[in-house]
């Protein structure tokens, strides 16, 4: 008999920081198939607002 567990939460929740669109989402879409929570952000402002508005674990920030 199989237990219903309910959804699975993320392994944490990830800010990703990074002006470049493509290596954002790129980066982001990774991340997320790691079962990671991931929000993101163009810059420092659009970071501030997530922060502001979400418990992060973990920023990532212009990744190379």
């Amino acid at each position: 008999m199989a237990l219903n567990q309910g959804p699975q939460r993320a392994a944490a929740v990830v800010l990703l920081v990074e002006s470049n669109a493509r290596k954002r989402a790129a980066k982001a879409t990774d991340l997320r198939q790691a079962g990671f929570e991931v929000f993101q952000a163009a810059d420092a402002t659009g970071a501030k607002a997530i922060l502001n508005a979400v418990v992060v674990d973990v920023v990532f920030s212009d990744i190379d």
